[in-house]
């Protein structure tokens, strides 16, 4: 089933192949629907399908005109709706009425048009000569055979009886006419049952819950989902049909229209008048008040419901678990309310291993470690044991006075000296002998000291190192006799541009892989690509965005000074416009200059695509249009780089999108903007930012 307007819009040829198409379906199929084509034109074909009625368009295009009624199930033709036939060239004057009486009966048009010449009484039979037509006969006359036709003769002799039996030469009796039918013999009428049922000689009556779908007597076969019509002309004046939306639907609007919603006004409310509905103001008070909520949850009229603070406690909680005395609350999704109660951090003093899972907070408050001057204990950042016995507490370079040394360590601080300054934070301790400051006297130094072994006889191999951040200068100093003077003490004072570093990491050395030059602003020192050296390169977590540059003029538009490390490269076109219908291509570049090979790149279009070897096509430009968008280009690994786009063509209601793979022989320093083929930049602009 398929219906057309037969207009083949301008439109695109995938569209319009598409709208050709059903044009010929819609005219192969005669315009078959179960409603009319909304467009028609004159002597229009139109096959009806609910009712298998064909049908065509009269010359005027203002009316269907009937042609015949076929059986889809029989695969005949029904009825064929007709004023006038002609048969062999003869034209058929006989009427529909007077046809139908010839039902089987094979006669040409003469032969039918003789049923035109049928008065009362008359009859029309097969004769030596074709199809006769015999006028009615006279008063008395009986219908008689002769040997070669029939025709009206006069009354046969009277029915007549020998006294016995009848017989057509004498009068018949009523003795013989019992004699016929048996004598004494009395016809009774039998008692119908099923679908129709009687008594005796009683009206027939139609049982109850019979009738079904076959017993009825109607123009059309059924689909399931129709419904039984009333439709004067048709066969038993019943139709099966779609259900319309005009027939017996009640729509909203129905609705709205019964309830006379049009004449309602704010806050009147639906009354029967006895009659209709209508709308009224609403009497016997001012309607329902909502009242305010007092307790664990409160509320004013009709607005929201809210919990009161400091109510909620652990019954109301909906938790997955009954708790225990010192858990703790915890999200755990799945469990019921989506909360459990959990065993907390721990007890640090009933834990005899407690560890950090992170940095310790002081939260300005002290650490009380809680011990005896003279125990062994643990103060190790490498992780393993070491014992610090026999404190020296008289000359302790612990930068801090009594009470702060108190407060850090916990340690019963015997010392009178109350002149050091800074905290320094020990890193290791020795057990042979005292700890002790850089000069032997109190001082004001950094607040970092690291102190390797002290040992009291001043020996080449126990001699303490000590390093301290001073003034933004690097000091380091020897230390090794057990007394307070100076004798043994020495200390380097370095500055920045001093430092030389030296050793190996890792079997590397260190001053040959560490650059020998300052970085730009905002690099940050860090491993190549190929993890061979150390290099300076930009901050991962910083974008720099380079100045837009205006694409009014030239045939490309070049980003030099790409610094190396860079992972992400984002070029964004603002109204870039050309002279001439050419895609616009972006090329990448090393310290070799630009690549213009060995791109992997499509671009896709609203009714194409485009493929390229020599650079990453954006899209196909169009003179009186100019393109905006993104293109992405992303480090894959090494020097491989990955690139997507999307961009439009302004009010042209297109646009593209698409992406590609290059591999590059050296490290990213440039990108340009390019044209595939032909023509001039003419406005908008375009920027670049990496990170």
């Amino acid at each position: 089933m398929s219906q057309h307007d037969f207009t083949i819009g301008n439109q695109l040829f995938p569209a319009t192949r598409t709208d050709l198409n059903n044009a010929l379906v819609a005219l192969a199929s005669n315009s078959s629907g179960t409603t009319a084509p909304s467009t028609t034109y004159a002597n229009q074909w139109w096959y009806e399908t609910d009712t298998n009625t064909l049908k065509i368009r009269n010359e005027a295009d203002s009316a269907w005109i009937e042609i015949a009624v076929l059986d889809q199930s029989a695969n005949n033709v029904l009825s064929i709706t007709t004023q006038g036939l002609t048969l062999a060239g003869t034209p058929v004057t006989a009427t529909g009425a007077e046809l139908n009486k010839l039902s089987g009966v094979t006669a040409s048009a003469a032969e039918l048009n003789k049923l035109d010449g049928i008065t009362r009484g008359s009859i029309m039979y097969g004769s030596a000569a074709g199809t006769a037509l015999l006028p009615k006969g006279t008063s008395g006359q009986v219908l008689s055979a002769t040997a070669t036709d029939i025709a009206w003769v006069s009354s046969s002799p009277a029915i007549t009886s020998d006294g016995a039996s009848p017989s057509l030469s004498a009068n018949i009796t009523g003795a013989e006419i019992r004699t016929l039918i048996g004598a004494g013999e009395t016809y009774t009428h039998p008692n119908h049952s099923g679908e129709v049922t009687s008594t005796a000689d009683g009206a027939t009556v139609v049982a109850n819950n019979v009738i079904d779908e076959a017993n009825l007597k109607v123009s059309n076969t059924p689909t399931n989902g129709y419904v039984l019509t009333a439709q004067s002309g048709n066969t038993g004046g019943l139709t099966w049909a779609a259900v319309t939306s005009g027939g017996g639907g009640y729509a909203d609007s129905d609705v709205d229209t019964h309830l006379n919603t049009s004449t309602a006004t704010s806050s009147q409310v639906l009354s029967w008048t006895g009659s209709d509905y209508d709308w009224v103001t609403q009497s016997g008070g001012s309607g329902y008040t909502h009242p305010n909520h007092t307790g664990e949850v409160v509320s004013s009229g009709d607005g929201a419901t809210i919990i009161v603070n400091n109510m909620v406690d652990e019954a109301n909680l909906k938790v997955s678990n009954n708790p225990t005395d010192g858990y703790v609350l915890t999200a755990q999704s799945g469990n019921t309310g989506g909360l459990t109660w959990a065993a907390g951090g721990g007890d640090l003093v009933a834990d005899t291993t407690p560890q950090l899972g992170g940095n310790l907070d002081g939260n300005g408050k002290n650490i009380l470690l809680g011990f005896d001057p003279n125990p062994d204990f643990d103060i190790d950042a490498s992780g393993s044991a070491q014992t610090l016995d026999a404190l020296d507490y008289t000359k302790i370079a612990s930068g801090v006075d009594n009470d702060e040394f108190d407060g850090l360590l916990g340690v019963e601080a015997p010392w009178t000296d109350t002149t050091i300054k800074h905290h320094y934070k020990i890193i290791k301790g020795s057990s042979t002998g005292a700890l002790r400051d850089s000069t032997g006297s109190s001082s004001d130094f950094g607040d970092l000291v690291v102190f390797g072994n002290v040992h009291s006889d001043g020996t080449n191999s126990n001699i303490t190192t000590g390093m301290t951040i001073d003034g933004g200068h690097l000091r380091l100093i020897a230390q090794g006799e057990a007394d307070h003077s100076t004798t043994g003490y020495a200390s380097l004072t370095i500055d920045a541009a001093d430092v030389a570093v030296t050793g190996t990491v890792d079997g590397r050395d260190i001053a040959t892989n560490i650059p020998a030059s300052l970085g730009s602003a905002g690099q940050v020192l860090t491993v190549n690509s190929g993890a061979t050296a150390a290099e300076w390169a930009a901050s991962g977590g910083s974008l720099t965005l380079v100045s837009a540059v205006a694409t009014t003029s030239g045939t490309a538009i070049d980003f030099t000074g790409i610094p190396s490390g860079v992972n992400r490269v984002t070029l964004n076109l603002v109204n870039v416009g050309m002279t001439a219908n050419y895609s616009l291509l972006v090329q990448l570049g090393d310290s070799g200059g630009f690549e213009t090979s060995g791109y992997i790149a499509s671009s896709a279009h609203h009714s194409g695509g485009l493929y390229n070897t020599t650079g990453f096509n954006v899209i196909r430009t169009v003179t009186s249009n100019f393109t905006s968008g993104i293109m992405i280009l992303t480090r894959a690994t090494g020097n491989e780089w990955v690139s997507t786009h999307s961009v439009t063509r302004d009010s042209a209601g297109s646009g593209a999108f698409g992406g590609g793979s290059k591999t590059l022989s050296g490290e990213l320093t440039q990108l340009r903007l390019t044209r595939l083929t032909s023509g001039n930049f003419n406005q908008g602009k375009v920027s670049l930012s990496y990170e």
